[in-house]
């Protein structure tokens, strides 16, 4: 699953730990003059989901124009499982020498 963002690969995390079907939205919508792609969908639940670090001012236009099922999920929502998921990778080993990977 592509991510844009680690607040969006934390929500990918989330789904995956909790057993949430998900799929990485592809779909466009044409709202107008505006076009919009949410982030994901949920596919037992059939819901769209956003994900914002921050709010731009033209995010409202597009949500009050979306008329999909939206859940917005912003920074604040998704702080615990950010942490989470940094903590589970600063655990894994990490390869520190590329030049010598395969090599004898």
């Amino acid at each position: 699953v592509w991510c844009d963002s680690s607040y969006e690969l934390a929500y990918v995390i989330y789904c995956l730990e909790n057993n949430i079907k998900f799929i990485r939205n592809t779909k466009k919508f044409n709202l107008g003059e505006l076009s919009y792609i949410p982030d994901f969908y949920l596919l037992i639940e059939g819901i769209y989901i956003e994900i914002k670090g921050f709010k731009r001012p033209s995010d409202d236009v597009k949500w009050e124009l979306f008329k999909e099922p939206l859940k917005v999920l912003f920074r604040e929502d998704l702080d615990f499982t950010c942490s989470r998921s940094r903590q589970r990778t600063r655990s894994r080993p990490r390869l520190t020498n590329h030049s010598t990977f395969g090599r004898r």
